[in-house]
């Protein structure tokens, strides 16, 4: 995957965050941005046939804050009898480098 275009600007987690799921929604897929939780908002949620994916992003942030952040807000809990997979997913975004430079699924527990 290429860098995003230099040219574009006022670059957050809200703009990494809207390609995403544009790109997602784009090729068809069942996905829900901001999904609100009694304890907050999961940033995506992915729903595939067997699987469902609880993403969390973060800008200029470590990955194991996104990971702390999915099981401190019990993110994945609604899911726990969807009879799927869940799948905990915590992606890093740097200025620097204008892309994803972390990604790593988050433990097993809620």
């Amino acid at each position: 995957m290429e860098d995003f275009p230099f040219s574009l600007n006022n670059m957050n987690e809200k703009h990494y965050h809207a390609i995403l799921y544009t790109l997602l929604t784009s090729f068809g897929a069942n996905v829900i941005a901001n999904r609100e939780t009694a304890l907050g908002k999961a940033d995506l949620v992915l729903y595939m046939p067997k699987s469902i994916y609880v993403i969390e992003l973060k800008y200029e942030q470590s990955v194991e804050s996104a990971k702390k952040q999915i099981r401190r807000r019990r993110y994945a809990a609604a899911y726990l009898d969807s009879g799927k997979k869940i799948v905990k997913l915590a992606i890093k975004f740097s200025e620097k480098e204008r892309n994803i430079v972390e990604y790593e699924k988050a433990d097993e527990k809620l």
